[in-house]
């Protein structure tokens, strides 16, 4: 699902983040992506469940989830035409997951937060997608509040959180 927006993104947009994807491509990927969220959520649990889980499931797991942090990142780039802004989205969005895989990979333990990026941040850009289809995103870039267009307001709020994410225990 989540490989079908990157596929949209490449058709209307080849690899340059600043044009406009259609409405009903946003709107589209919006519900395909809240979808791929609760079949993730879903797929973990009913493994343990059963006892069908394993080392290589695990791996696949957070394989497909690094993915989607790339996939999810450029879209989120492309979807507020932001070319100058795609490395820090994916910096800011990557960085939680990878901080997690990395106190699991010395510690032996995967123990999230209260607040977690895999599930609550997901989530939050499932929103944010939809948000975006029913405001559009030049209402992001056209409008200012204290010298700075709302797309670079969401930017910041995205260092903020993503950093609090990463860091809190």
């Amino acid at each position: 699902m989540v490989v079908f927006m990157y596929f949209l993104t490449v058709f209307f947009c080849g690899t340059s983040f600043g044009c406009r994807l259609p409405d009903w491509s946003i709107l589209l990927s919006s519900f395909l992506y809240m979808g791929w969220l609760i079949l993730d959520n879903i797929d973990g649990k009913q493994a343990r469940r059963t006892g069908a889980s394993s080392p290589l499931g695990l791996m696949f797991d957070h394989q497909v989830d690094a993915l989607n942090v790339t996939i999810t990142t450029s879209y989120f780039a492309n979807v507020l035409m932001a070319p100058h802004h795609a490395l820090l989205y994916w910096t800011v969005g990557s960085m939680p997951f990878y901080f997690t895989t990395w106190e699991e990979n010395y510690t032996g333990s995967l123990i999230f937060p209260f607040i977690s990026a895999a599930s609550d941040g997901c989530l939050l850009f499932g929103v944010l997608s939809f948000v975006f289809y029913q405001t559009t995103p030049e209402y992001y870039i056209e409008n200012f509040a204290i010298g700075f267009s709302y797309r670079d307001w969401i930017g910041f709020t995205m260092i903020i959180l993503g950093t609090l994410v990463s860091i809190y225990k």
